[in-house]
């Protein structure tokens, strides 16, 4: 199969010319046997190539009130930055609302779902959706190499503490502390020594 070249969307058809939006009855019709106005076709082609430069940018569309989606079939970039799957059919449903029950963050898939102080378990992968505190779990039992994994979302911080029951620590290339702020937008994983959190 031949491999089509990325054309350049740099440049956007009619950016500094006239456009003028069609009525609807047009827009619903198209074109027949006549020869459009500049000002329609402007509008047309600005349209399409506006949009194909939004998917350049993006990769995935930022969600708008007017899109139509699909249960488990559409994908969007929040206002936040969040990339989320829908989880039911809807129109005008904001995914950055807080409980939504209609669309679900991509990037916390295999994690479990956190919006609220709590302790977590050994083992455990967590996607943080707030500025909280989360508390790493208790290391009575624990063995080298226990670990606890955490994402988040992009415009949250939220603070890592250890238990204390044992008066651990959490180890980072900055020094040791018995909580951290989680500030990047990565991955991160807590790793139990044998007597401290290592991250």
């Amino acid at each position: 199969m031949a491999i089509f070249n990325k054309p350049s969307f740099n440049k956007i058809w009619a950016s500094l010319g006239t456009k003028t939006t069609p009525p609807d009855a047009k827009i619903d019709e198209g074109w027949v046997v006549e020869k459009p106005a500049f000002q329609y076709e402007n509008w047309s082609q600005n349209r399409q190539d506006a949009y194909l430069a939004h998917l350049n940018q993006r990769g995935i569309p930022e969600w708008d009130a007017e899109g139509d989606y699909l249960n488990g079939k559409s994908y969007v970039q929040g206002s936040n930055g969040v990339l989320y799957i829908s989880t039911d059919d809807s129109i005008g449903e904001d995914p950055t609302t807080v409980d939504s029950n209609f669309w679900e963050p991509l990037s916390k898939s295999g994690y479990a779902l956190t919006v609220a102080p709590g302790t977590v378990v050994s083992g455990g992968a967590y996607y943080l959706d707030g500025t909280f505190t989360t508390t790493l779990p208790d290391t009575t039992g624990l063995v080298n190499g226990d670990t606890v994994k955490f994402i988040k979302d992009i415009l949250e911080t939220p603070i890592i503490e250890v238990d204390g029951t044992n008066s651990e620590n959490i180890i980072t290339e900055n020094g040791t502390d018995t909580s951290v702020f989680f500030d990047i937008n990565s991955e991160i994983i807590f790793v139990f020594n044998g007597t401290n959190w290592e991250v």
